[in-house]
């Protein structure tokens, strides 16, 4: 796999389909130039494996503050196999929908009106079910979908409540 070659700039995170990089800049322009060699090194392993990178498919995000973000063009200039990246400011990993600000707020509506769905489905049916299936089947369709990835976006909605 990509054990192979090392990466000089960014940490990797490796997926079924997907390959996530971060770092942390000191200065986003040479952090750009960096990111871009990493990406050619990326490219260049994947045509040698036989594997097809998706330039179309492929996006960045940058997470920061919104005074931090203020301070950024709104494209930077990032490159795979030569044709210029596209920036988004929302995107899902994992079951996890990630803002540019890390607010979670897409995420935690979603998550919402989700039990909501299915505490209605459940109601419509708890006549035919005894408390302890009813009880199971909350934990088992609600709770864990509130709870699925609460680790990551919990400590910031607290911190934002307090």
């Amino acid at each position: 796999m990509l054990s192979c070659f090392s990466l000089s700039n960014s940490s990797l995170r490796k997926f079924i389909e997907s390959l996530y990089l971060s770092f942390e800049p000191d200065d986003y322009k040479t952090s750009i130039t960096d990111l871009n060699e990493d990406l050619h090194r990326i490219a260049v392993w994947s045509k040698k494996n036989c594997l097809a990178l998706n330039p179309a498919k492929t996006k960045y995000m940058v997470f920061g503050t919104k005074q931090q973000l203020k301070g950024l063009p709104p494209t930077l200039n990032l490159q795979v196999m030569g044709e210029p990246i596209e920036r988004v400011d929302e995107a899902r990993n994992l079951g996890l929908n990630m803002d540019s600000s890390l607010q979670f707020e897409k995420h935690v509506a979603t998550s919402v009106q989700n039990c909501f769905f299915r505490l209605k489905i459940l109601y419509k049916i708890r006549p035919f079910l005894s408390e302890t299936i009813r009880q199971q089947l909350v934990e088992s369709l609600v709770l864990s979908k509130l709870n699925y990835v609460a680790t990551v976006y919990g400590p910031r909605l607290l911190a934002r409540t307090e």
